[in-house]
This record gives structure tokens, C-alpha cells and sequence, in this order.
């Protein structure tokens, strides 16, 4: 049996779950009926989603191919129009007040879905709008550096010169798209009339599922802002003082910051954090203990077996690429499960993306254990606030001094002080220029929106005044679009869960830590496992995320207590405008360059260059005299584990081309890694297909002998299939 037959089999099988007009006309005061509507169209959005998610990595792999670009587009279109359609379905059908909460739920993410419900032109014209932004800010049109190049200059110690032409450069190619960013930003208010809201921030609100949302972050806002703004002092005072150049008072230049987004300012983290040889330890020890691409991931999983019980499953790692750009991606396909694509390159920037991308793995993943409540309406009409915690939770916990010892990254005669300040420092670089970035981006839109004000100039120039105000980050020409190079701004996306997300991170922190927000210097976490945060993760998957977290957490609602709290520490250590601070030594910085040539000679320029219309030769792993010292962090892991020595070599790839024996996974058998992991496919045809067959026949008999095709008792490992 072909491949392609095996397709038709899904494809068929596919159509009977599909086949929801079979339900009863009306619903009357039938809950059950109502479920099993929901239930199979759940089914229906999972096929599409998977679909939109193929589509994309196949598009991520070769950005150049406009036929892979297209594709993608089209697969997003056929998902938009399935969500209509289904409205449609449920509006034709009538039913009484339900009385059940979470069936409530489900039926109104399912006949308020979004965006979705703008006119059919309009909407294809905000996918096609997205689409084409996310071709540029991925440098797929790119003849000359790639954006991986542009963000290591940027980050690296150059000139500002130079830093600023690379970054000027690059924003001025999004230009061309402004005038139809105009147009598509006006379609919020008419997606919020479509939906039956009257306002933007009302619909954001709705799809956040936090009603006052924006009332409350402005509030919260109003707390931290003195927070945010002694370190933006802070890191001016640290950049002028290493650059021998006067910034300006009013803020930040944004090409200083490290990075094209400007919205993560760890990059940084060499030239402002105060103790330079804590931040040469850890940037060190990152590279010789070979925590990057998978290993980074093993080492979160590691923590993710400690909070939730749970590591990610064997397809996360299978299917995923660990080698590839350092723009990380992350893939949900549903019930296939999720991936990854990232590079393998040793950053505190990488490092800390890896925790957050373990976290919405297992959150993705525990949420499908309670297979009766199917997640697929709520993650595809809805912004849950709750894995956003749960991510910045990890990525909190990453870099605690416990776990900076743990992972031997600082040693444990580290002086205490330097140790936290350090750790509480990086969390900062992270999470206070996003949240205020969160804040700026959502207030501009929705001031530009309100007020009419969709003239290109107008939307330069207010973009730059809201930086200024709420990130303190300016630039000399406010005619430079970043907002362009944002998927979440080009797609009308709402931040507003993301500011909660990252605030409810350092609740849940406060809460697993019996109320104390201090830093730990004992274990990471406690010894016992905390099952309320386990069911608040497998329930917030598909139900109102904030609904568990009062249920479990007993949170009633999102402040910045915590996170103020937490970083109380900080806060008295720049007041007191401490002398003890040094940089790391020329010899230092030196030497982590020399590492970063060394290691990373082998890890962009043994792949094909997937970001750039040019190809290049793949260039060989030079041998050196120097070992490197690295360990397998295989979860679960109760203690430090160190990984294994890289082995010496190279081995070959299925195109011919060479990589080094480095490169292979950690768990992939010896003369195999994930390059090879699909020359085998056609091997296991006749298995897949015996499991497609067999799926269908029982969903046929379901469906005609008039029973649910998804039931409380079905067999938890059903979803693995």
C-alpha cells in the first residue's frame, strides 16, 4: 500500500468524523447532543490545524519557495473558512439556556471564534497581509546577511555604527508594506462588531478571556513601571560606560538593545550585568557543558519532570530540529503532537526560550490527557493567560541560583550576593522590556484604531512616542516600521495574555513556594510534586484558563504583587548604587568569542542556509586540541547531570553533505541522527496504514450505531495514535 493510498484512507475517515449534520436538528434541552456537535467539530478544527502546521514547517525549511509560501496561505484560508462554516452549522440549529458551565464555554468559542468571522475578502486579505509580512521578517528575500547574522552582529561588540546600519537596513525592507498594514489594522473593530462586541478592547478582552483586561494591565503597569524604569537606567548607564559613547537621556537607541525585536534584552547580558565573572561562568559553562539546541531542551524537560510530572514525548524530539536558525519556532500539530525548530547555539537568550518552549510543550501535551475535553476550540479562538505562566514559570526557575549551581553554570563558592543579583538581573534583561513592550503594542493599536489615525506617517510616528513612554527605547528616524517585523502585530493579535501570562508566572512561583516569592537558594522547587498545578495545566488546556486558576491556585485574579516581590532585591541594590560592580576582563570576552567561533563553526554552516535565497558551502569542523566536557541531561533528573563527551568525527548526511558526529541527537542510535530520521518512512506504511483502518471502521461504527466517537473511557493512549 502506497503512502498515497494511506492518505485517502485518513482523508476518508476524516470525513466521516465530519459528518456532524448527522446530529439532531435541534438540540432542545439536550446537553449531550449539543457536546457531541462540539465534539466533532473539535475533530474537524484538529485536521485543519494540522494541516496549517505542515504546511508552515514545510515553509520554515525553505522560505525562499513561494509555492511552500503559498501553500501555507491557502492551508490558513481553508481553517478560516472551516470556523465559519461551522458557526453556520450551530446557527442553524436551535437549543434552550444550557446549564452546563463548561459546555457554555466550548459552544461559545465555537460561535464566537474571532477574526474568523470577518467578511471572507477581508479575511483573506489579513492572511495573505500576515503571510507576506512573516516572508520578510524571516529574511527569505534577504541577498546579503541573514537575520541570524544581523542579531549576532548586534549582539555582538562592534561598533554602534555598524549596529545601527545592519538594523536600520533591515526594518526599511518591511516599508513597502505600510499601506496595507493600515488596512488590515482596521478590520479589529470590524472583527469585534462580527463577533458582537463593540469595542477593540472589549474584543481583545473576550478573546483573552480576561473582561477588563486593559484596565487592570494599566494599573499593574502603573506598579512596575518604577521598576522597569531603574533598570533602564540601569542598562543606559552600564551601555554608555562600555561603548565610551553618551546615549541619550530620554532612552535607549533601539539597535543598541542586541537583537531586531529590542523586546529581550538578554543578549545584553555581557555588557550590563554587574559581576563579570558570574556572567563569564555562565556563558562559559554554557558552551563546555554543551547546553544548547536538544541538550537546552533535556535540561528544561528536567524541570518540567520536577513542577509537572511530566517530560515531553518521544515525537517532540523525533520530529523535531535542533540545528537549524536561532529564530526558534514552535509547532503545535494537534493531535500529532508539537514541535520545535531552533539552533544549536549556547545563549542565556536560547537557553531561557528553551524552558519556555518545554513548558507550552507539556502544556499542549497534558492537555490532551483528559481526551473527553478536547482543547482544539479553545487554543484555536482563544489566548490562554495560563500557559503563558506556566512558561515564564520555567524560565524563572532556570536561572534561580539553585539551578545556575545545579547545572554546575556557577560554582558553588559563588559569593551568595553575586549569585542572586546576577540571577534576578537576567530574569529582568527578560521579562521587563516584553511586558512593556506587551503594553506598548497593544495600547498603540488600539489608540490608532479608536481615533481613526491609519496614515502611514501617523502610525511611524505614534509607534515611536508609545516606545518612548512605556519602554524608554527611541531611534534617531521614526520612520523605521519594527512593528512590521512583529507576527503578532502583522496578524492583529492581541498581547494582552501575554502581559497576564508573565505576571501569572510569578504567582504561580509565590504559590508553589507557600506564598514566599524570595529567590531560592535551596532546591529549584520542592520535593513533592504539586497536583493543583498539575490540573490546573491538563484542565486550562480546554476550559476558561482563569477559571482554573481560581479553582486550583485559588487566584482570583492576575496582579504584579508577586513580581514585585520577587524582584524586591534588585530594586534595593540599584537604589543603593552599588561600586562593587566590574565587568568581565578583555581577556574574558576573548574567550568566550573563541568559543562561540570554535563551537559554532559547525552548527550554521553544515546546514543548507534556510533563511536566505543564497546558498553556501558547507564548511568542516576544524580539528582542536581542546575536549569538550559535556553530559547527557536526559529527564527525569533529580540531580545534575553532565553530558557526554562530544565524540570525534563526522558523519554524513542523506544529501551527501558532511556534519559533525556532534550534531547527532543525543538518544538517536549510533549512525543515525535527525537528518536521516525519514529514510526509513516507507518502512512503516503497512503499520500506519493498519492503524487507519482501523481507526475508521470504529469511528464508522460510532457514528451509524449512533454513540459519541469521543467518550470519557476511551483509552488514554488512543490520543498517541
Amino acid at each position: 500500500m502506497s503512502l498515497q493510498n494511506c492518505s485517502m484512507i485518513l482523508k476518508c475517515g476524516l470525513i466521516l468524523l465530519s459528518l456532524h449534520t448527522l446530529v439532531p436538528k435541534t438540540f432542545g434541552n439536550d446537553t449531550e447532543n449539543l457536546k457531541a456537535f462540539i465534539d466533532l467539530t473539535e475533530f474537524s478544527y484538529a485536521e485543519k490545524c494540522e494541516h496549517v502546521a505542515n504546511e508552515k514547517w514545510k515553509f520554515i525549511y525553505n522560505p525562499q519557495n513561494e509555492t511552500l509560501l503559498y501553500a501555507w496561505e491557502e492551508a490558513q484560508k481553508d481553517y478560516a473558512a472551516l470556523k465559519k462554516h461551522e458557526v453556520e452549522a450551530l446557527q442553524n440549529n436551535s437549543h434552550t439556556e444550557l446549564t452546563d458551565d463548561f459546555v457554555e464555554y466550548q459552544y461559545n468559542t465555537q460561535i464566537k471564534p474571532g477574526d474568523a468571522l470577518l467578511d471572507t475578502s477581508k479575511l483573506d486579505q489579513l492572511i495573505s497581509f500576515s503571510v507576506k509580512a512573516t516572508f520578510l521578517e524571516m529574511g527569505a528575500n534577504q541577498t546579503s546577511n541573514t537575520r541570524q547574522e544581523i542579531e549576532q552582529l548586534l549582539s555582538s561588540n562592534v561598533d554602534l555604527e555598524r549596529k545601527q546600519s545592519a538594523w536600520t537596513q533591515w526594518h526599511r525592507r518591511l516599508s513597502p508594506l505600510l499601506t496595507d498594514f493600515s488596512s488590515t489594522l482596521s478590520f479589529v473593530s470590524e472583527a469585534a462588531t462580527a463577533n458582537g462586541i463593540d469595542s477593540v478592547e472589549g474584543y481583545w478582552e473576550f478573546l483573552s478571556v480576561y473582561p477588563g483586561g486593559y484596565e487592570s494591565i494599566q494599573s499593574m503597569w502603573g506598579s512596575i513601571a518604577e521598576l522597569h524604569n531603574k533598570v533602564v537606567t540601569f542598562v543606559k548607564n552600564r551601555l554608555a560606560e562600555k561603548c565610551k559613547v553618551k546615549l541619550h537621556d530620554d532612552g535607549i537607541p533601539a539597535y543598541c538593545l542586541g537583537s531586531l525585536d529590542g523586546n529581550d534584552w538578554t543578549p545584553l547580558a555581557s555588557d550590563v550585568l554587574p559581576y563579570g565573572n558570574v556572567t563569564y561562568s555562565i556563558k562559559k559553562k554554557l558552551w563546555d557543558k554543551n547546553l544548547r539546541g536538544k541538550l537546552a531542551y533535556r535540561s528544561a524537560s528536567a524541570i518540567g519532570h520536577t513542577v509537572l510530572h511530566e517530560v515531553p514525548h518521544a515525537s517532540f524530539w523525533e520530529n523535531s530540529r535542533f540545528n537549524q536558525s536561532c529564530v526558534t519556532r514552535f509547532l503545535n500539530f494537534c493531535y500529532k503532537g508539537t514541535r520545535v525548530t531552533t539552533c544549536h547555539h549556547a545563549s542565556l537568550t536560547n537557553f531561557l526560550t528553551a524552558h519556555k518552549v518545554v513548558a507550552k510543550v507539556l502544556t499542549s501535551q497534558m492537555g490532551l490527557v483528559g481526551i473527553e475535553k478536547l482543547p482544539f476550540l479553545n487554543s484555536a479562538n482563544r489566548y490562554s493567560g495560563f500557559e503563558e505562566g506556566i512558561s515564564e514559570l520555567f524560565s524563572i526557575l532556570s536561572v534561580s541560583p539553585a539551578q545556575l549551581q545545579t547545572l554546575g553554570l556557577v560554582s558553588n563558592d559563588t559569593d551568595t550576593d553575586h549569585s542572586q543579583i546576577t540571577s534576578l538581573m537576567i530574569t529582568a534583561l527578560d521579562v521587563l522590556p516584553r511586558l512593556a513592550y506587551y503594553i506598548s503594542a497593544d495600547v498603540w493599536r488600539i489608540n490608532v484604531i479608536k481615533n481613526g489615525t491609519f496614515e502611514p506617517k501617523v502610525l511611524l510616528e505614534t509607534w515611536w512616542q508609545y516606545r518612548k513612554q512605556y519602554e524608554g527605547v527611541t531611534s534617531d528616524h521614526t520612520d523605521i516600521p519594527t512593528f512590521l517585523d512583529d507576527e503578532f502585530i502583522a496578524s492583529n493579535k492581541p498581547y494582552l495574555s501575554k502581559f497576564l501570562g508573565t505576571l501569572l508566572g510569578f504567582q504561580i512561583y509565590e504559590y508553589m513556594n507557600e506564598g514566599r516569592s524570595e529567590v531560592r537558594y535551596n532546591n529549584v522547587v520542592n520535593n513533592h510534586v504539586n497536583s493543583y498545578i498539575i490540573n490546573a495545566t491538563r484542565e486550562s488546556a480546554s476550559d476558561n484558563w482563569t477559571t482554573m486558576i481560581n479553582k486550583y491556585l485559588e487566584i482570583t485574579e492576575v496582579n504584579a504583587d508577586a513580581l514585585l516581590s520577587y524582584f524586591q532585591p534588585l530594586v534595593e541594590y540599584l537604589d543603593n548604587e552599588p561600586e562593587d560592580m566590574y565587568s568581565m576582563t578583555t581577556d574574558q570576552q576573548s574567550d568566550i568569542e573563541r568559543l562561540e567561533k570554535l563551537y559554532a563553526s559547525s552548527d550554521v554552516t553544515t546546514t543548507a542556509r534556510t533563511t536566505t535565497t543564497r546558498m553556501s558551502k558547507p564548511k568542516l569542523l576544524k580539528p582542536s586540541s581542546e575536549k569538550i566536557n559535556s553530559s547527557s541531561l536526559s529527564p527525569p533528573a533529580a540531580t545534575p547531570i553532565v553530558p557526554e563527551k562530544e565524540k570525534e568525527g563526522t558523519v554524513k548526511r542523506p544529501n551527501g553533505k558532511i556534519i559533525p558526529e556532534s550534531e547527532k541527537p543525543a538518544n538517536a542510535p549510533n549512525g543515525e541522527n535527525e537528518y536521516t530520521s525519514d529514510i526509513n518512512t516507507s518502512k512503516a506504511v503497512w503499520a500506519v496504514a493498519a492503524v487507519l483502518v482501523a481507526t475508521v471502521a470504529i469511528c464508522v461504527i460510532a457514528i451509524f450505531g449512533r454513540r459519541r466517537c469521543v467518550k470519557s473511557q476511551t483509552p488514554k493512549n488512543r490520543r498517541y495514535v
